[in-house]
């Protein structure tokens, strides 16, 4: 800290290295000192100082796909529908803000799939309330052993009930020309991804095991509505499927603007913003409306209170 004991000497600083915060996948860095960008897509990923490691961390991804075998390398026949795909990188921290892991995942561009082709149902099982509280009810028994635990890219687990071909993601070398990807087993970003984990219940002789599931993949947070980087400008390309996608964004953003009027204002000005674009909007709109989506959730104990007034000035 500054020397702050009068005369008008220069200040003095602490040499104490100061590390960078983590908030909600935003860094603060009361030093100013440098801490690595997440780059958006494969190509900036290149651009980056840590390019190494990115790559190093796509290739540990792309290694524990095949050893898993969610994919068979097939050629590319005429009129065939393939899903793409893309890389979502991020820069794992721990909680004194320091970097633990640099973390790429291939992700299936869902939004690109067809209903009733390529999928049907996307919901995602969890068990119900009062099936969860009569588990709760059965574990706190003494003679009931309970064990809590993660699994570990738990969709990489499910097989799928259909025949999905997916672009490989940019960088992936061993695919020949003319190629793609035939899926055996579901990734992150399909539709119908979170559909098997819910309740299992295996019974052997006076013995029984109950294994209940469930889908937390959902704990990013977000703690400003739009981040301070985002150009929404109207360029004439990615833009959302139609009619599905267009659809979708329409329902979230006629939904944001219910809220930002009823109980958030926070929001009305990200909300205004992204309203302008219902007729034609990208890739690129959507991913800010669910940024919204994921601030209001971070923020749920947010709202406009009323207090009882001491004076009744009808």
């Amino acid at each position: 800290p500054e020397n702050t004991n009068g005369g008008s000497g220069s200040g003095q600083r602490s040499s104490r290295r100061r590390n960078p915060r983590y908030y909600g996948n935003e860094f603060v860095n009361a030093a100013n000192s440098y801490f690595p960008e997440t780059p958006t897509s494969f190509r900036k990923a290149k651009l980056l100082p840590e390019s190494s490691r990115w790559d190093d961390a796509m290739k540990e991804e792309l290694d524990a796909l095949q050893r898993e075998g969610t994919w068979q390398i097939v050629p590319r026949k005429r009129n065939l529908f393939v899903v793409k795909s893309k890389w979502v990188l991020k820069i794992k921290c721990d909680e004194q803000g320091n970097i633990s892991r640099f973390k790429a995942r291939v992700v299936a561009m869902g939004y690109t799939q067809i209903s009733g082709v390529i999928y049907d149902e996307t919901y995602s099982p969890v068990l119900h309330a009062t099936t969860r509280r009569l588990i709760f009810c059965h574990a706190s028994d003494p003679a009931i052993t309970s064990i809590q635990a993660d699994v570990s890219t738990a969709f990489l687990q499910a097989k799928l009930d259909r025949v999905i071909y997916l672009e490989p993601p940019p960088g992936m070398s061993n695919i020949p020309d003319g190629h793609v990807l035939l899926l055996h087993k579901a990734i992150y970003g399909l539709k119908q991804s979170p559909l098997l984990w819910y309740l299992f219940v295996l019974r052997s002789g006076t013995e029984v095991v109950l294994l209940s599931l469930y889908v937390d993949e959902q704990k990013e947070r977000r703690f400003t509505p739009m981040g301070v980087d985002i150009v929404l400008h109207n360029e004439e390309s990615n833009f959302l499927s139609r009619p599905a996608g267009v659809k979708e964004y329409q329902k979230i953003i006629g939904s944001l603007n219910y809220v930002a009027h009823s109980s958030r204002p926070d929001v009305a000005f990200s909300v205004n913003a992204l309203s302008r674009y219902l007729q034609k909007p990208r890739i690129l709109h959507l991913a800010a409306a669910k940024r919204i989506l994921i601030y209001l959730h971070t923020t749920c104990d947010l709202g406009i209170c009323y207090f009882p007034s001491k004076e009744n000035n009808l």
